[in-house]
């Protein structure tokens, strides 16, 4: 089998837990809060995630209603973006 079980993968996404202490700007919190609901919901490949599932941001972001939809997807893709880094400096 190429890459890594599904189940090590997820247990590397979602690294959060209800006690950890994060900084977070207040126009970003939103974009935090949506990212971290998405965090098993990632496409995969043989050799790791490749990208959150779009459909998944977009169905929460209808059931969130925010003031600007548009901004808050961006945010989301920036935040998917730096965890696509990261996990990508995890494999060398």
């Amino acid at each position: 089998m190429l890459g890594r079980p599904a189940e090590v993968i997820e247990k590397e996404i979602c690294t959060l837990r209800a006690d950890d202490v994060v900084d977070i700007w207040p126009e970003h919190v939103a974009a935090f809060e949506l990212f971290n609901r998405c965090c098993t919901d990632w496409r995969m490949t043989e050799f790791g995630p490749v990208g959150l599932d779009g459909n998944v941001i977009l169905g929460l972001i209808s059931l969130v209603k925010p003031e600007n939809p548009l901004l808050l997807y961006d945010q989301v893709r920036l935040i998917e973006q730096g965890a696509l880094a990261h996990f990508s400096e995890r494999k060398r």
